[in-house]
């Protein structure tokens, strides 16, 4: 982690690859241009009935605290369309051109990991080298409140053996009182989603130090936790009300960590 200031740098977006095919947001593959002529495939998000703009917000704030804590993400970006934009969409893809030219302006996105990555199936083994991974993912569900990486959605990338997470709009579910009392993983009985959890068969009843695995997390401080706030476009979070409700819900937890490393425990007991 460092101490600089976030950067989150915005791309305009300038040709249309394709849809991709899995997703409930259906995000598109695109050709966009960063600040400094350079070209990049960006994974673009548009908003919508599927992603409103607190859901960007999540996943902006999401991955920055991935991270933070030392998970594989991709990077994240803002995706700038302007008007036009969606008639370079071919009409055999009539929802993405409808979507795009629903959603001008800015964009949530995220760098496209290119070959050699692979969704994560449904009913896939965890090997035992990769179980320290799937712990901190665990982890980092329970401290963001996602109840949205299941064994029937697992919500990952792999990399040979490395895990990428993504796909985090439904985090910090407190904001949309998803699950009772779901601003409080610490309190017995909130993280009862976690029962779900891809990785909960692999981890259950597996002797993990949850303390050591939030060690990390506790340690940020509330500045680079404050930090994330300046990364979120304002057009997306007015007065910052989502993206400071998010930091501080994050400062609670992070107050609590022995308590929910035990509530941990006892989801996989």
């Amino acid at each position: 982690m460092s101490d600089q200031p976030i950067q989150v740098p915005t791309l305009q977006a300038v040709r249309f690859h394709r849809p991709i095919a899995s997703g409930r947001t259906k995000p598109c593959l695109l050709a966009c241009i960063d600040p400094a002529g350079g070209e990049h495939d960006i994974v673009a998000k548009f908003g919508g009935p599927e992603l409103s703009v607190t859901a960007m917000v999540c996943e902006l704030m999401a991955a920055l605290l991935a991270q933070d804590l030392g998970l594989a993400t991709p990077d994240p970006v803002i995706v700038r369309t302007e008007g036009g934009f969606h008639t370079c969409v071919p009409t055999e893809f009539p929802e993405s051109r409808r979507r795009i030219e629903d959603s001008q302006g800015l964009n949530y996105g995220s760098i496209h990991l290119g070959t050699g990555v692979a969704t994560w199936p449904v009913g896939q083994r965890v090997p035992p080298e990769m179980l320290s991974q799937a712990a901190d993912v665990f982890a980092f569900d329970a401290i963001v409140m996602n109840p949205d990486r299941r064994q029937s959605n697992p919500n990952l990338l792999q990399r040979k053996n490395v895990l990428f997470v993504y796909d985090h709009e439904l985090a910090f579910s407190f904001l949309r009182s998803i699950m009772p009392g779901d601003d409080c993983p610490w309190q017995r009985g909130v993280l009862s989603f976690l029962g779900q959890h891809v990785f909960g068969p692999a981890l259950r009843k597996k002797p993990i130090d949850w303390q050591q695995r939030l060690e990390r997390f506790a340690r940020l401080p509330d500045r680079r936790l404050a930090s994330y706030v300046a990364a979120v476009p304002p057009a997306w979070d007015p007065g910052e009300r989502t993206a400071r409700r998010i930091v501080d819900y994050l400062i609670r937890v992070r107050g609590h960590v022995d308590d929910l490393a035990l509530n941990l425990t006892e989801v996989l007991a």
